[in-house]
């Protein structure tokens, strides 16, 4: 406080009581405290300032506006008593209403403005409108927004007439009006009162909407776009409910925005904030836009309306995507459980279902027809590729139900022989894929590119991912010489090279890629790529092609080698221990597409390749790493100790009734005919015949009893006209009794896979291929009826209408014992005709027909006790024709250096004359000869895989004494010759051929 003597000072405070009572810490502690108070009392009288300056203003803005509203309601009411109102005092009022109008209080003095502005109107003089429409853009648009507001808070219809009357014409003068949610609250106003339109209530609303959008029709760009855009967003999400009004709404719009135009303020357009199902309505409505109905047509038709129109759709359906992968991630975090997996798959199925159910509510089914996809590929071009390949990527991921029917088009297009080369969808594919930039850098650079693959992605992407889609299914239903022509049309072989040469890269970097998550629903990038899908047909690309060059032999037979990305002994010790844990852990539980589900774990990549990609690795490292799975399996089950004579079967068998014996013994012990067995023969007479067996014994019973079983008169196995075995057909061969036969013999082949016996015999490859879980095609149908093949490739190729001049169904006629029976292909065959259009569906089901379903289930018996023995993770490192390799050995020339080398001698040695005159004459041996002489003493007219020294036992020559009128005998249970001691080559050479031919054993000697 100031002294009121003229000195404002403060007087120095001087204390001579002595020493000082408080501490220094307290003294600093109350001077803050003292500063804390003061900044408070400071900040509460500031505070109370403002408040009071709030206040004044508020009630002195109140007085101002009661004011108006005195003013404004003596100057309406004179206006009513007098009719005369200047255009000063009408523009006044004006601003006085919005400068006070509140919605609840001030809604009935709108009345008296708006009764005004109709009048003039009316009476056609419009001078105080004119007047109006002249002020600030502001007034006007606030004006406007009033109107609106006012729309949605009465329920006076009548109001709500004049309403319209004024509208349309602020509209049309302000654009601000446009983007301050003009559309917005018309579209609310319909919404909420649906109930209530009447003819003529409608007739102006489509006015208030309509003029707007005719006015700025001609302006710039940029306003057409706000005007046309408030407009969509706002009314292109309404449902079907309001289909008649957007119907003639749609049908002004063509009349005024060109659809260059229209489509380019759609893809300008941020849908992110969307709904699902606003987004289907967005989509159904460009459609009507776009699309002659009474034609049932696309109306575009320009290279840069199909770029725009694809590019606009794709870019919703990317949004309409992101909404479902938000709700499955919610569902699937919501729902997270042990049971995960199954969590994972139901979301997916559930969402599935919603997402079809509204497909077929807003009735998109013609963005799927031939009409709208040809249409779109006519088009096809480098500038449009990538946004038409996007388009088609979308449509898939979004509606999987619909993928095949979309490929199906997609193919009948790309294949027409009329199609000009540089408007063929699959050669514009693959040229844009060749030159692309990404694409590049992963064939140079792959080492690289693996870590980051996919940290950015581009649009590029997409055609690759149809490309390979396209191709996949092209090669579906191609046989081997159109596959050859196809090459010299489209593809060249140089084209091709590059393309493999890429795919091997890719699935490499895909199979390295370590940002893939574990879980189904982050495996997408930010553009909606999936990843897991671009691997598996990336896989299944390249097994097919794999699969083609392994028939027709248009690379060179290393050409698919990988060996020089991987240390091979690294990679089998790895392979074979984590195999080997994965075999124990799993137990021979989990299928061959659940194996190694645990992505997570990339040390395993090398394992991944291996199972996809088997051929990337040399025959010789896949058999030395089954042979070293198989030596695991064996020693825990007892194979190591020859001595163990407890842990063996013991099995007594009829020489005559081998089969019957051999199941009624052995079926029921299941997988554990792994162990040891020993067998005992009873001869015709009924007495055990003399010798132990040591693996001898058993060897020649599995040669035998699968000899039996494979016989074609045993009634199990038919045969093509090249002697190739396929399981029984027939019904009565789908018997329970039949498929536990099916199912013995399986073991029994496995069996004689695990101990190395070779057997011959030559199975179909269709057949091997269905034992590996995998679909034969159309080209192996050559192999089991080359009358029906010849007949498919008629009606592929036929020209004329397929269904006057074949009359042909889905369904197929077969009969069995006399009796006809029609089976349909697919469900309703019998009333589904065979056209032009779907003739590719029917030849595809009708080899499926002949080379999977019909041995489906013998195929899975036969599997079944197949993988009992050998696991199917192990056999899936092979294909068909290796598998025939290892059941039946090498189709090779025999190499009698390599059967020399790896032999044993009883009674000779390597430098004995009889020996060395045996391997001059075995020399000179033709291939058939030398191959009777090994089935002699094998029992197999195909050497091992990996030469003679995996011949288990290996091959022996034991003396036959110096009779030389004797035959060589041999006993093909141990691969042993014995042979006379002959001095002469024609001796030699003659008795040899003799006892090979006659097939001569002990009982000739």
């Amino acid at each position: 406080m100031y002294s009121f003597e003229g000195n404002y000072k403060l007087k120095q405070i001087v204390n001579l009581g002595g020493k000082q009572k408080e501490s220094k810490e307290l003294l600093l502690k109350k001077v803050a405290n003292d500063r804390k108070k003061r900044d408070d009392e400071r900040r509460r009288h500031n505070a109370a300032v403002l408040l009071q300056k709030i206040i004044r203003s508020r009630i002195a803005m109140k007085n101002v506006k009661d004011m108006f509203r005195h003013d404004f309601d003596h100057d309406i009411l004179e206006y009513k008593s007098t009719l005369n109102f200047s255009e000063d005092l009408f523009l006044k009022n004006i601003r006085r209403l919005i400068f006070f109008y509140q919605l609840k209080n001030d809604f009935y003095r709108l009345y008296g403005i708006v009764d005004i502005i109709l009048r003039d109107i009316d009476f056609g003089n419009m001078a105080f409108f004119r007047a109006f429409l002249s002020i600030s853009s502001w007034i006007t648009c606030r004006f406007g927004c009033i109107l609106i507001e006012t729309l949605n808070f009465t329920s006076d219809i009548m109001f709500h007439k004049k309403i319209f009357g004024i509208l349309p014409d602020l509209a049309c003068s302000n654009v601000f009006l446009i983007s301050s949610g003009y559309y917005r609250e018309l579209c609310l106003y319909i919404c909420k009162n649906e109930t209530s339109f009447t003819p003529s209530l409608m007739s102006l609303f489509f006015r208030t909407i309509m003029n707007p959008l005719k006015h700025f029709h001609t302006s710039e760009y940029l306003v057409q776009k706000i005007v046309l855009s408030e407009f969509i967003v706002n009314f292109f999400v309404l449902t079907k409910k309001y289909g008649d009004l957007l119907d003639s709404v749609i049908h002004q719009l063509k009349l005024f925005f060109s659809n260059i135009i229209f489509l380019r303020i759609i893809l300008d357009i941020n849908f992110d904030c969307f709904l699902e199902q606003e987004l289907l309505w967005i989509l159904h409505n460009i459609l009507i836009y776009v699309v002659d109905w009474d034609k049932m047509r696309l109306i575009l038709s320009s290279f840069d309306e199909i770029d725009l129109y694809t590019r606009c759709v794709s870019e919703i359906l990317i949004q309409i995507f992101k909404k479902m992968r938000v709700s499955m991630e919610s569902y699937h975090c919501d729902n997270n459980s042990d049971n995960e997996s199954i969590d994972d798959v139901q979301s997916v199925t559930n969402y599935k279902i919603v997402s079809k159910k509204l497909f077929f509510e807003l009735n998109l089914s013609f963005i799927f027809s031939i009409e709208h996809i040809s249409r779109i590929i006519a088009y096809v071009s480098p500038s449009t590729v990538v946004s038409i390949s996007k388009l088609f990527v979308m449509l898939m991921e979004i509606w999987p139900f619909k993928k095949s029917e979309i490929m199906t088009q997609l193919v009948i297009i790309s294949t027409d022989t009329d199609e000009h080369k540089n408007t063929n969808i699959l050669f514009v594919l693959w040229e844009k894929v060749k030159i692309d930039i990404v694409g590049l850098e992963i064939i140079e650079n792959i080492d690289v590119c693996k870590n980051n693959l996919f940290s950015t992605w581009n649009d590029e992407w997409y055609a690759m991912l149809l490309l390979f889609e396209l191709y996949s299914r092209i090669l579906m239903t191609m046989i081997d010489d159109e596959f050859i022509d196809l090459m010299k049309k489209n593809l060249a072989f140089y084209d091709i090279k590059i393309l493999v040469d890429f795919l091997k890269r890719l699935s490499y970097a895909l199979y390295c890629y370590n940002e893939y998550s574990e879980t189904q629903f982050h495996v997408y990038d930010i553009n909606c790529l999936n990843i897991v899908r671009l691997r598996n047909v990336v896989t299944r690309l390249i097994q097919q092609l794999f699969i083609r060059d392994s028939r027709k032999q248009f690379f060179p037979h290393d050409y698919w080698l990988m060996t020089n990305r991987f240390d091979m002994s690294i990679f089998m010790s790895f392979v074979i221990s984590e195999m080997i844990k994965k075999y124990e852990n799993y137990n021979n539980k989990q299928s061959l597409n659940s194996f190694f589900e645990n992505e997570r774990d990339k040390t395993v990549f090398s394992i991944n390749i291996l199972r996809d990609f088997p051929f990337y690795f040399p025959f010789s490292v896949r058999m030395h790493i089954l042979r070293k799975l198989i030596d695991h399996d064996m020693e825990k089950f007892g194979h190591s100790d020859s001595w163990n004579i407890i842990n063996r079967f013991y099995v007594t068998i009829r020489r005559n009734n081998i089969f019957d014996d051999g199941f009624e013994s052995l079926y029921t012990i299941g997988k554990d005919i792994k162990k040891p067995i020993n067998i005992v023969f009873i001869d015709r007479y009924g007495l055990p015949e003399v010798g132990i067996d040591g693996g001898g014994i058993t060897k020649e019973f599995l040669t035998c009893i699968c000899k039996q079983a494979l016989d074609v008169n045993f009634g199990l196995f038919y045969e093509t006209s090249e002697h190739l075995l396929y399981p029984n057909p027939h019904s009565y061969a789908c018997e329970s009794s039949q498929l536990q036969c099916f199912e013995f013999l399986g073991r029994l082949i496995g069996k004689c896979i695990y101990e190395s016996v070779l057997l011959d015999v030559t199975f179909a490859p269709f057949f091997l291929t269905r034992i590996l879980g995998k679909k034969s095609y159309l080209d192996d149908l050559v192999i089991l009826d080359f009358e029906l093949y010849r007949g498919l490739m008629l009606l592929k190729q036929y020209t004329g209408d397929v269904q006057n001049d074949f009359s042909l169904n889905f369904t197929i006629i077969e009969q069995e014992f006399g009796k006809t029976t029609t089976i349909e292909l697919i469900p309703g065959g019998s009333d589904i005709s065979v056209t032009n259009t779907n003739r590719l569906q029917y030849i595809y089901t009708m080899a499926d027909y002949r080379l999977n379903k019909v041995i489906s289930k013998q195929s899975c018996a036969f599997a079944k006790g197949l993988f009992d023995i050998i696991d199917i993770k192990w056999l899936s490192m092979f294909s068909s024709q290796e598998l025939q390799k290892i059941i039946g050995g090498s189709s090779l020339p025999i190499d009698i250096d390599d059967l020399r080398s790896n032999s044993v001698y009883g009674g000779f040695h390597d430098d004995d004359p009889t020996i060395e005159l045996f391997w001059s004459v075995l020399r000179e041996f033709s291939v058939f000869e030398r191959q009777a002489f090994l089935k002699f003493v094998t029992s197999v007219s195909r050497p091992p895989l990996l030469g003679f020294k995996d011949l288990k036992p290996l091959f022996c020559i034991r003396d036959g004494g110096n009779d030389t009128n004797r035959l060589p005998t041999a006993s093909t249970c141990v691969n042993l010759l014995i042979l006379p001691r002959y001095s002469d080559r024609a001796t030699m050479k003659s008795k040899l051929l003799y006892a090979i031919n006659f097939c001569a054993g002990f009982d000739l000697s």
